[in-house]
């Protein structure tokens, strides 16, 4: 999730992923891409408050996903067609595949 400069990652589990990737996956990171592109350094302890917006925010979209999922009848693992509207639409929000 981006707003401004502010990355926000915060993974859902995923029993497909191996041991040592779960272990990342425990805590969310907050990044400034413009200060840092590496995403090296974690802000999340000092900017909590940017921190909760984006994570209330990550989770609002995620209820949404959900929603149109059980719509949809798609069960994790499955593929969904995009047309290119949308991934038009999802790039302008960050996602790059």
């Amino acid at each position: 999730m981006r707003s401004g400069n502010h990355k926000y990652i915060d993974l859902v589990e995923n029993k497909q992923w191996p041991k040592f990737f779960e272990e990342k996956i425990k805590t969310p990171y907050l990044f400034d891409l413009a200060k840092d592109p590496k995403e090296r350094h974690n802000l999340l302890a000092e900017n909590a408050a940017e921190g909760k917006n984006l994570r209330d925010g990550l989770a609002a979209e995620r209820q949404q996903w959900q929603a149109i999922r059980r719509l949809m009848n798609v069960q994790d693992g499955d593929a969904v067609e995009i047309d290119a509207e949308s991934v038009k639409q999802l790039r302008a929000i960050g996602y790059n595949r």
